[in-house]
């Protein structure tokens, strides 16, 4: 199971290297159809229900309002996968945009404080801050890169997981076989030790007789 997945990891790591926009789209649309799938499962779920006279949450109408959001919601990202890409891209950048924020106010204390590294902290918002104008300019194609860094990291792990498998392959034979050993020379040494036991028994025997 473990080869499996860490083959898994690199095939799916190469797809986002060699198409990062397609995969993206392909898994926001993967995710819209899940969703819409689990909506219309809850909105089922409801009617039978309530067909059955059963009780409880699943026969409840907030539960059939939950199953209707998220089958609108699986079909928006269905028909936008880009629109979603970008979306998800921009919030990301949004994150930056705050921590950015925070960092400034981190320098003014500094600074308040007689901190000496306070324009480190400086810097570091000021960088974020492009970074963040720059996704909001190109949010799906900093969203390929994204993808295309995630490729390369899925397919790090991946090879990284074969080759640890490999190594504890190796380890695991090696014990067997010094443990095979250990057993074969215990076994030698104990009919050894019965042997001499045997003959000292032989050699009182004789001494009696």
């Amino acid at each position: 199971m473990g080869w499996l997945w860490a083959l898994l990891m690199i095939i799916l790591g190469i797809l986002l290297v060699r198409n990062p926009g397609e995969v993206s789209i392909a898994v926001c649309i993967f995710i819209g159809i899940a969703l819409l799938a689990g909506g219309l499962a809850m909105i089922v779920t409801l009617l039978v229900n309530r067909g059955s006279g059963a009780e409880g949450f699943g026969a409840s109408p907030f539960y059939g309002i939950i199953g209707a959001i998220l089958a609108a919601l699986g079909i928006f990202i269905w028909l936008n996968p880009e629109a979603v890409v970008s979306f998800v891209t921009v919030l990301f950048a949004v994150v930056i945009m705050v921590h950015a924020v925070y960092e400034i106010a981190a320098a003014t204390v500094l600074r308040n404080l007689g901190s000496p590294s306070w324009y480190l902290s400086v810097i570091m918002s000021v960088i974020k801050f492009v970074l963040a104008f720059m996704i909001i300019a190109q949010p799906f194609q900093i969203a390929q890169y994204i993808m295309i860094f995630a490729g390369i990291s899925m397919i790090i792990c991946g090879v990284s997981g074969i080759v640890q498998m490999i190594r504890l392959t190796d380890t695991s034979r090696k014990y067997r076989k010094a443990a095979d050993q250990v057993r074969r020379t215990a076994a030698g040494r104990r009919d050894e030790i019965e042997g001499e036991i045997l003959s000292e028994e032989n050699v009182d025997d004789g001494e009696e007789k």
